[in-house]
């Protein structure tokens, strides 16, 4: 799993990573605010970090977003307003990375600030984590475009290693909603706590 390459010392972790069909999809605009819109829910918050944080930190249905803006307000306000979303939320399919990696790209963009996806997909994690997540680094592989693409993702310690892979023939999965509940935030930090302590072996040593 991705989150286990951050207590790995030497010791790589190998995740695969397949982007799907699904996503949020949203039009930008200036503002002298941050400004962020889903359905009939909304946040607008003033441009400094201790609200941004405030609002990362709480249980608002927008923490997510706050979390990242807070590391992008210094270059202004931004109007995000979803058009379209059609990944599921909570159900285990990255819909809090997306979002994340959503707002550092509208903010790489409109701003021309010429963020690579690696980097993007470090702002998303930023983002993520500031909410307390301790959520793993490759759900934010959202911030590479392309439905169908394979990546292999890398983790040693706090380094992410991020290369595509070529697929000749196509990969068939179905995905199915049993309608339970889930809460990932806990399930990390309870993963994350059990793994704290266990000695790591080194299969080639």
């Amino acid at each position: 799993s991705d989150w286990v390459g951050s207590f790995n010392r030497g010791i790589d972790t190998v995740c695969i990573e397949i982007l799907l069909s699904k996503g949020i999809h949203a039009s930008i605009s200036k503002s002298d605010k941050f400004e962020f819109y889903y359905k009939d829910q909304s946040i607008v918050s003033e441009l400094n970090s201790e609200h941004l944080e405030k609002i990362a930190k709480s249980k608002s249905f927008f923490r997510y977003v706050a979390g990242t803006a807070f590391y992008f307000y210094k270059f202004g306000g931004l109007k995000i307003k979803i058009t379209k979303m059609d990944l599921p939320i909570g159900k285990g399919l990255a819909s809090s990375a997306t979002i994340c990696a959503l707002v550092a790209t509208a903010y790489n963009k409109f701003y021309n600030l010429g963020y690579s996806p690696d980097d993007i997909m470090r702002f998303a994690f930023l983002g993520e984590t500031l909410t307390g997540s301790k959520c793993g680094r490759g759900d934010q592989i959202g911030s590479y475009v392309g439905n169908g693409r394979v990546f292999k993702l890398v983790f040693n310690n706090e380094n992410v290693t991020v290369t595509p892979i070529k697929i000749f023939k196509p990969f068939y999965f179905l995905i199915a909603d049993v309608k339970g509940n889930k809460n990932t935030p806990i399930i990390c930090n309870d993963l994350q706590k059990a793994r704290k302590g266990t000695r790591l072996v080194d299969s080639n040593a």
